[in-house]
C-alpha cells in the first residue's frame, strides 16, 4: 500500500496547503481519498500514473459546500500533483496542561502528625476541595491535556495513571506544596513518592525516590510553608498503576498539605 497526499503548485512553486490537502492511498487497483470531513472516496484506477487525473475527477465532482475545496480546484494558477506521503503525528488541541489540587482538610490547627522522635514518613493527604490563590482549583478540564482526566484519587489519596488518558512515556512534573513545622531541631525534610503497579497503592510497589524538602534549623513548632519539584515519566511497569506521596523527617514533625500542580507533557503520537 502507497500513501500519498494531494497537493497543489502555484507559479512553479510546491506547497502545501493544511486546509485543502486530502489524505489519499492506494491498494491494489484502487485509489481511495479520505476527506476532511472524515468520509473516503473510492476510485478504480488500474494505473498508478494515472491517479493524479482520476483524483481531480473525482473531487471535482464533491459538492460545492466544500467551499475551500472548490475554491482550490477552480484556481486555473494551479496544477495538481501527487506526492510521497510524509507522516506527520496528529497533534491534540492540548499536548502540554496542568491539573491543580488544593487541600482543605490539614490544617496548622488540625496537621497531620508524625510523633516518632526519631523520624518517620507520613502519608499526605488532599480532598481537593480547597482554593489556590488564583481560584478554586477543584476542576481542571479548562487546563488539562486534551482526553486526560482528574490524576489524584481523593479517595485513595494517591496519584492515578490507569483509565485517567495517561499513556506510556509521557512526562509528569509535579510540585508539592506544603507547611511544615519541626517539632525538634535542627530536622531535615524529603518529599517522597512510590510506586505501584495497581491502583490505589495496590500490588506491587515498583520503585521510589526522594528529593530534599527543607531543612530546619532556626527554631521549633514554627510553621514554614515550602515546595518540592519533581518529574518523573509513565512507563510501562507502572502505566496501569498510581503512587503516593509521603513526607519524610529526621525527627517528630507536623505538616498540613497546602497542594499540588501536575503538569502534564504529552508524547506527541
Amino acid at each position: 500500500m502507497s500513501n500519498f497526499l494531494l497537493y497543489k503548485t502555484q507559479d512553479g512553486t510546491s506547497s502545501l496547503d493544511s486546509s485543502l490537502i486530502y489524505d489519499t492511498y492506494i491498494s491494489g487497483s484502487d485509489v481511495y481519498v479520505k476527506a476532511t470531513d472524515g468520509s473516503v472516496l473510492t476510485i478504480s484506477n488500474s494505473n498508478v500514473e494515472n491517479a493524479e487525473a482520476e483524483l481531480k475527477s473525482v473531487l471535482s465532482k464533491i459538492r460545492t459546500s466544500y467551499s475551500s475545496l472548490n475554491t482550490f480546484l477552480t484556481d486555473k494558477t494551479c496544477t495538481y500533483e501527487f506526492s510521497p506521503k510524509i507522516d506527520i503525528p496528529s497533534v491534540r488541541k492540548n499536548t502540554i496542561g496542568w491539573q491543580d489540587f488544593s487541600d482543605s482538610a490539614t490544617s496548622e490547627a488540625s496537621p497531620i502528625v508524625q510523633s516518632n522522635v526519631n523520624g518517620g514518613e507520613v502519608l499526605l493527604t488532599n480532598n481537593n476541595n480547597g482554593t489556590l490563590t488564583d481560584g478554586n482549583t477543584t476542576v481542571n478540564a479548562e487546563t488539562t491535556v486534551e482526553g486526560l482526566n482528574d490524576m489524584w484519587d481523593t479517595t485513595s489519596n494517591t496519584l492515578v495513571f490507569k483509565d485517567t488518558g495517561i499513556e506510556k512515556n509521557d512526562v509528569i512534573l509535579l510540585r508539592v506544596h506544603l507547611n511544615v513545622s519541626a517539632s525538634i531541631i535542627d530536622e531535615d525534610f524529603d518529599v517522597k513518592l512510590d510506586f505501584y503497579d495497581d491502583v490505589n497503592a495496590g500490588g506491587n510497589r515498583v520503585f521510589g525516590f526522594q528529593k530534599q524538602l527543607h531543612n530546619e534549623t532556626l527554631s521549633a513548632g514554627v510553621f514554614r510553608e515550602k515546595m518540592a519539584d519533581m518529574k518523573f515519566f509513565i512507563g510501562e511497569s507502572i502505566l496501569n498503576g498510581s503512587a503516593t506521596i509521603s513526607l519524610v523527617g529526621t525527627k517528630s514533625f507536623e505538616t498540613t498539605v497546602i497542594g499540588w500542580n501536575l503538569t502534564i507533557l504529552k508524547i506527541a503520537r
